[in-house]
């Protein structure tokens, strides 16, 4: 009877570590895939830093690394955005430089609320 048992629960501990290491492999493979399916970017490196002024007339800024697949989170999170943005990103020695341009139809329309300031 106790050899019965012992079969048995050897069994189902076979089982048991059998479905975890499937799981596992699974896991595995769902973060292998996330990880293919995050768009990339390629930086380029600066020699000198832009200007820090909030006019992206300098050069750099045309040829600087691009992201402008943007999806909204309001009012309908992943859609199409009603407006277009652009981010654009380059690097130094020493900081990494973040470019925004955030398009408007009708910029006479925004209309600040809170002027608080850190």
């Amino acid at each position: 009877m106790i050899r019965t048992h012992s079969l048995l629960l050897l069994l189902i501990v076979a089982s048991a570590a059998s479905l975890i290491a499937q799981g596992a492999d699974a896991a595995r493979q769902d973060a292998v895939g996330a990880l293919q399916s995050v768009p990339r970017i390629t930086l380029i490196r600066l020699e000198d830093a832009p200007d820090i002024d909030g006019v992206l007339v300098e050069p750099i800024w045309e040829t600087a690394a691009l992201i402008d697949d943007m999806r909204q989170v309001e009012p309908v999170e992943g859609g199409q955005p009603t407006e277009r943005t652009e981010i654009r990103l380059a690097y130094d020695a020493d900081y990494l430089y973040i470019a925004a341009r955030c398009f408007d139809a009708s910029p006479d329309k925004i209309v600040a609320n809170e002027m608080k300031r850190d």
